[in-house]
């Protein structure tokens, strides 16, 4: 269930991969999870980066097929250390000018929706 969810993370703050698919997750507003590196949200309900609290360490998030239909609360800030994000399947992945979007947002990504940037159409 949610609710045990959201105590394991408030238990388990030090966990470094957390795999949340397919849980009907709105948002993770209250967590700290200063050491996680790996993210997977997939299926969920999320609607906005704004509902993903800044992650340090994080390099790796898969928030394909949600709701999220910008890019506001996607930053280098947020997210130092992003470099692999898969988007996919999001209403924001049907915008003409996603992914340059996307690169502008997070400059140091190295994979977007498993391509790298470099083989992308700039």
């Amino acid at each position: 269930s949610t609710q045990s969810t959201w105590a394991f993370l408030k238990i388990n703050r030090g966990c470094r991969v957390l795999a949340l698919t397919d849980n009907f997750i709105t948002d993770l507003h209250g967590f700290d999870l200063p050491n996680l590196v790996e993210l997977f949200l997939a299926r969920n309900n999320i609607l906005s980066f704004k509902d993903i609290p800044t992650l340090p360490a994080l390099e790796r998030l898969s928030i394909e097929e949600n709701f999220i239909t910008n890019l506001d609360g996607l930053n280098h800030k947020k997210f130092p250390n992003l470099v692999k994000l898969t988007l996919r399947w999001n209403p924001i992945a049907d915008d003409l000018k996603y992914k340059e979007k996307v690169r502008k947002a997070v400059p140091n990504l190295k994979f977007l929706d498993n391509i790298p940037v470099t083989m992308m159409d700039h």
